[in-house]
Order: structure tokens, then C-alpha cells, then sequence
């Protein structure tokens, strides 16, 4: 079971569109809840440069005067607000959202204000954040550290600092500290909704993700879906009729039936499991209740199956005919297994 299959990645998002509050309060009850949990959290905020008294406190969804609503606000043991937490998902950036909120720290002292968000939107957010402060309130950032999952800064001119870090370096380390066991499994919920969300966000465009070779690559997937189609039928183990071709959102791909069943299946490629999975971009769908379960489909494949989704393998660094008449054997024995008839040859 991967990170994102949890309850609560599943409910929230059918429940609500508020899924960023959502997970901002089911943080703010971890931290209530736990002890540890803020112990390790005050250490992460050390680690991003905080150089004030722990959080010994939280509060989410506080609105102030001038209109802001923080997702969260950190007290120390005088009940200082020396924490302001922002927690994105897909939302954008508020115009001077990230100025505004230094403006909330009237009291003297180190105070951070924090932002939370996938590991996708890191680069491009920090970005924006550091736009707004300097733009806004005229601030020159000093000491800035940059790691893959953490960005962090000093605001000049006052005792600020400025932190980005990622959902998951977030919740892996509440998840390694000592004595987390009460709040392990609210940690684990948490942490698959945000698996689940950072897998629909937007990765920043870099040159080579627009280079030509990956539209030709795509076009040579969608051949090998066409072909392997093409080559079932002049071989007799599988059919067409009635069925055609169908681009689907997540990818091109072909409708058929193994000779001898009735169900049917589509092949193609499968940009969402492919993303998700990390296993292959081609993919076969059992479109209908197939004639075995998909526990036994599963086991005498030997091969994990996505909610009625199998992955097809890619033989790599041969040619086409040899990566078609890999895809065609694995699709024949997909076949003996529910029972098609297969020519041995």
C-alpha cells in the first residue's frame, strides 16, 4: 500500500473543496494532541533558521483586523504569536499574501513565518514568495539556504525569517521522532493526503520536458498500443468488432476482446497511473467484470493489479519489433490466465 491510500486521502477531497483546511487542521490536532510532535516540529523550524522561543501552542483559521486569515498561529510559553503558518496545496499565491503576513508580528522578538506545500510547487512558490517581500515591502532577503525540500531566508531589517518547506519533509520528520507512537497513524492519514494531492500539481516546465523526442515518444507509445492491437487481430487471439479506438483524458489507447471472451479491455497509454505508479507508461484495462477475480487475475501473473489496471512492461534499449512482440506475449499470457484462446504460436 503506497502513502496515498489512506481514509482520509480518499474522504477529504470527495467531502470538500477546502482540502487545504482540511489539512491545516488535522496538522493543528497533531500538534495539540502531541507533545513530541511539537518538539519535533520546534526542531524543524531551528533547522530553517528560527532563533526564537518554542511553539508551545497553535491556532488555525485565525482572522485579524485587517482581513488575513493565517491557516495557523504558533504561541510561545508567554503567548506570543511567533509562528504564522500558511498551508498550500493548488491554491495560489494571494497578492501580498506573504507580505501581509509579516505585518502581523507586532510583538519584538525572532518570529517565522512558515509555508507549507507539495514538493512539485517548491521551486516556482519560493519564487513568488521572495517576489512579494522584496516588491512589497521593499525587504532584501539575507542568509538564504536552499536544500531540495526546504528554503529558507532572513527578512532584512527586522527579526523574520522566512521558511518553505514540503508536505512530506514536514510529516517525515514528525514520523522519525522519538515517542510519535499516539499520533503515528494520525501522521500517516495526513501524509496520504498529501501524497495525494502533490500528485496533481503542476510541475514547473524546464527545456527538456518540451523537447521533440518526448512528443515522438508519445506518438511511438501510441503506435505500440495500435500495433499490438493490429497484430492480435492478423493473428486471431484477439478482436475488434464493434469496438474502436477512443482517446481517453489520461491517453490514446484501443478497445478489444481476447478470442473466447466477452469482456472487454482497452490498451494504451496511461498518463495518470503512470505518474502515480512510476511503473510504466502502457497499461491494460479490464473494462468489464472479468471471468476471474482480480486477486487470482493478480496472483497467477504475478503482477500488482490497479484497480482493475495492469501494468505492461516496456522491454528498454531494443527496438520497436522487439519491444511489440514483448508487449504481445505479455498480453497473450494476460489472456491464458482468464481463460482466451491463445494460438501456441
Amino acid at each position: 500500500m503506497s502513502d496515498s491510500d489512506t481514509l482520509l486521502s480518499y474522504l477529504v477531497p470527495k467531502l470538500t473543496n477546502q482540502v487545504e483546511n482540511a489539512a491545516t487542521d488535522g496538522f493543528g490536532y497533531i500538534l495539540r494532541k502531541s507533545k513530541p510532535a511539537r518538539d519535533a516540529f520546534n526542531l524543524l523550524l531551528q533547522q530553517g533558521g528560527y532563533a526564537g522561543s518554542s511553539i508551545v501552542r497553535v491556532e488555525t483559521q485565525t482572522s485579524y483586523e485587517d482581513g488575513s486569515r493565517p491557516d495557523m498561529s504558533g504561541y510561545d510559553e508567554d503567548d506570543v504569536k511567533r509562528l504564522l503558518v500558511e498551508a498550500k496545496f493548488w491554491a495560489t499565491l494571494q497578492e501580498g499574501q506573504a507580505s501581509g503576513y509579516l505585518r502581523q508580528f507586532d510583538d519584538p522578538g525572532p518570529a517565522m513565518l512558515l509555508f507549507i506545500a507539495p514538493q512539485a510547487r517548491i521551486e516556482t512558490l519560493w519564487a513568488e514568495i521572495v517576489s512579494q517581500i522584496q516588491e512589497t515591502r521593499g525587504r532584501r532577503l539575507e542568509n538564504v539556504e536552499i536544500s531540495d525540500a526546504l528554503r529558507s531566508a532572513d527578512v532584512a531589517g527586522d527579526e523574520n525569517r522566512l521558511m518553505l518547506v514540503s508536505w512530506r519533509r514536514l510529516l517525515d520528520h514528525l514520523s522519525a521522532s522519538a515517542d510519535i507512537g499516539e499520533v503515528e497513524g494520525d501522521i500517516w492519514q495526513l501524509t496520504g493526503l498529501a501524497e495525494e494531492q502533490d500528485s496533481d500539481a503542476f510541475l514547473p516546465v524546464h527545456s527538456e520536458d518540451i523537447s521533440p523526442d518526448i512528443g515522438r515518444r508519445i506518438l511511438s507509445y501510441n503506435d505500440l498500443a495500435y500495433d499490438v492491437v493490429d497484430l492480435g487481430k492478423t493473428e486471431n487471439w484477439l478482436d475488434t468488432k464493434g469496438l474502436r479506438a477512443t482517446p481517453q483524458a489520461y491517453g490514446y489507447g484501443r478497445f478489444f476482446r481476447f478470442s473466447g471472451v466477452a469482456c472487454v479491455f482497452w490498451i494504451g497509454v496511461n498518463c495518470e497511473r503512470w505518474a502515480i505508479s512510476d511503473v510504466t507508461p502502457m497499461w491494460l484495462w479490464i473494462v468489464d467484470e472479468a471471468p476471474k477475480s482480480m486477486d487470482r487475475i493478480s496472483r497467477a501473473l504475478n503482477v500488482r493489479i490497479y484497480d482493475r489496471w495492469i501494468p505492461i512492461h516496456l522491454r528498454k534499449s531494443v527496438e520497436f519489433h522487439a519491444v511489440l512482440d514483448d508487449v504481445a506475449s505479455q498480453l497473450k499470457e494476460i489472456g491464458r490466465v482468464i481463460g482466451a484462446k491463445i494460438p501456441d504460436v
